[in-house]
């Protein structure tokens, strides 16, 4: 097995979501580069699209130093690799499940934003399902399908934003089929 070289750590900033992974440009270079999925965390869930950076958000990621196909620039934002230790963990880390995650429910849509809706969950905490989280592709929900004021949502909380508000996850892989070894 080839052993895995990375370049230095650089700032990039995402600039799209696919189904496969994500697009950044190096701050540096202004290359453009892609983090395929097991790329994006070394925790499985974290690679899931709801823990994705949003488009426009810096981030740190290292090259892989190796020709890829067609000149492709590929990526890692791993935390192993921002370590140096590039071929995982001996023995691998456990992750916790985020602070905030919890089991699929439902809401109460309470304000629509520039980013989303507001949802009350029954429980009474008020949470942020943004628009790139309401749909099952990567792409966001257009306004015009996003659930009405007062209109009963079933959403799962993920954790939080980096502000400190609830994250919320509305999209049906998310809500009703999350991987089973985290329940």
């Amino acid at each position: 097995m080839e052993e895995i070289r990375l370049g230095p750590i650089e700032w990039g900033v995402v600039t799209a979501h696919h189904p496969w992974g994500m697009g950044v440009r190096l701050e540096e270079s202004g290359d453009e580069g892609v983090i395929v999925l097991d790329s994006i965390h070394d925790d499985f869930l974290r690679c899931n699209g709801e823990y994705w950076p949003e488009i426009g958000e810096r981030i740190r990621v290292r090259r892989y130093l190796y020709g890829s196909p067609n000149d492709e620039v590929r990526l890692t934002s791993r935390e192993s690799a921002m370590e140096g230790l590039v071929n995982g963990y001996d023995p691998p880390r456990q992750y916790p499940l985020p602070e905030g995650f919890g089991p699929a429910q439902e809401g109460t849509v309470v304000a629509h934003r520039d980013w989303g809706v507001e949802v009350r969950l029954d429980s009474g905490r008020v949470g942020q399902l943004r628009a790139r989280l309401m749909e099952g592709g990567p792409d966001p929900a257009p306004e015009e399908r996003w659930p009405g004021i007062g209109e009963r949502v079933r959403i799962r909380p993920l954790g939080f934003w980096p502000d400190g508000s609830l994250r919320l996850s509305g999209r049906p892989s998310c809500v009703d089929r999350m991987p089973r070894r985290y329940w």
